[in-house]
C-alpha cells in the first residue's frame, strides 16, 4: 500500500500541517461519508437504490427471477449451516463486536486517502478503489446490525430463520446493484460499438497522421464511459482502421474553439489541443456528417449547424460519469 500512495497519481494529499489543521473538516467528511454509504445506500436505503438501478439499467424480468431464485437458494444454505445449532441465537455482544471490527476496517481503509476530504465513498469512478476495500468493512457491519436488531426484536425461536432472511435479502439486493452497474458498462460498450460502426461507413478514408473529433452523441450511459477523451477515442479509432498514426478526441460542452485551435478538456483541465489544417476533422454522430476543419472559420460553420444543448445527455461528472444512485 505504500508502493501505491507513493506512485499513484489520481489523489492529492495535503501535507502534515494542513492535515492536523483540517482534522475536524476530515473528519467530518469521512464520518458523513462512512454512514451515508453504510447505512442509507447499503443499509436503509437499499431496497431504494436496487430498485432505481433495477429500472435504470433495464435489466429485465428474467434477471428478476434469477435473483429471486439466487436469494432463495442463499437462505435455504444458511438456514440448513445453522441448522447444526438448534438453539441458534442472535448474542447482542457478539453482533457488538462484529460491529466494532467493521467500523475499524471501514477507517483503516480509508485512511490512507483521508488527507483528501473530495473523495467519497462511491460504487462507480476513481473513487470505487476505496469503497472496494473499506465493503470488508461495511458488510461487517450490517451483518453485526441484523444480528444486533434480530436479538432484542424477534423472539428466540424464530431468530435463526430471521437472521438468515435478512442477510439473504441482503445478497440478492445487492447482486442486483452489482449487475445493474454491470449492464451500463454493457451497453455502453455496445454503443462504443454501434459508433465505430457508423464512423466506418461514413468516414472512407483518413490521411495519416489525421485526428477526427467526435461530437453529438452522450458521452456516459449511466457511471460508463462511451467514449470519454481521447486516451480511448485514439486507441479504438487506430484498431478499426487498422493506422496507428491516427488519433482521436471527444468534444464536450467544455470544448474550446479558439481562433487556430480546438482545446478539448478533462477534469477541468485542458486535455489536447488540436490545430486547424488539412489533418482535422470533426464527425458529428447526429447528422452522420464529417467536417474538415482546416481554418477557423470551419469550426464556426459547424457550431452555427449544430446545437450545444439538444443531445439529452443527464448531466455527468468526468470520470464517475452520470449519477445512478
Amino acid at each position: 500500500m505504500g508502493v501505491k500512495l507513493q506512485i499513484q497519481t489520481r489523489v492529492g494529499f495535503q501535507h502534515t500541517l494542513e492535515y492536523i489543521r483540517n482534522f475536524p473538516l476530515i473528519a467530518w467528511h469521512a464520518t458523513s461519508q462512512g454512514v451515508r454509504f453504510i447505512i442509507g445506500r447499503y443499509g436503509v436505503g437499499l431496497p431504494f437504490s436496487a430498485g432505481n438501478l433495477y429500472r435504470s439499467s433495464g435489466l429485465g424480468a428474467p434477471f428478476l427471477v434469477f435473483d429471486i431464485v439466487v436469494t432463495a437458494l442463499i437462505f435455504i444454505y444458511l438456514d440448513r449451516a445453522f441448522q447444526s445449532s438448534p438453539s441458534f441465537q442472535a448474542v447482542p455482544k457478539h453482533a457488538v463486536k462484529l460491529i466494532l471490527i467493521g467500523v475499524l476496517v471501514f477507517v483503516l481503509s480509508y485512511f490512507p486517502f483521508s488527507g483528501n476530504v473530495n473523495i467519497d465513498f462511491l460504487s462507480t469512478g476513481p473513487e470505487n478503489r476505496i469503497t472496494i476495500a473499506a465493503a470488508i468493512g461495511a458488510a461487517c457491519v450490517l451483518i453485526g446490525l441484523f444480528a444486533w436488531i434480530v436479538s432484542f426484536c424477534v423472539p428466540p425461536k424464530f431468530q435463526r430463520r430471521t437472521y438468515c432472511c435478512s442477510v439473504s435479502l441482503l445478497m440478492g439486493l445487492n447482486l442486483v446493484c452489482i449487475s445493474a452497474l454491470a449492464k451500463y458498462w454493457a451497453t455502453a460498450y455496445a454503443s462504443q460499438r454501434q459508433i465505430l460502426v457508423r464512423i466506418q461507413n461514413d468516414v472512407s478514408r483518413l490521411p495519416t497522421g489525421g485526428v477526427l473529433l467526435l461530437d453529438g452523441f452522450c458521452r456516459y450511459i449511466g457511471p460508463a464511459p462511451v467514449f470519454e477523451t481521447d486516451w480511448d477515442s485514439t486507441g479504438a479509432l487506430q484498431i478499426v482502421y487498422g493506422n496507428e498514426t491516427l488519433s482521436a478526441d471527444v468534444i464536450s460542452s467544455a470544448a474550446n474553439f479558439q481562433a487556430d485551435r480546438i482545446v478539448t478538456m478533462m477534469y477541468g483541465q485542458e486535455e489536447a489541443r488540436h490545430l486547424y489544417g488539412s489533418n482535422l476533422f470533426l464527425y458529428d454522430l447526429r447528422q452522420g456528417k464529417t467536417y474538415l476543419l482546416s481554418e477557423y472559420e470551419e469550426a464556426q460553420k459547424y457550431l452555427n449547424e449544430t446545437s450545444r444543448t439538444d443531445l439529452g445527455c443527464p448531466p455527468a461528472r468526468e470520470g464517475a460519469g452520470a449519477p445512478v444512485f
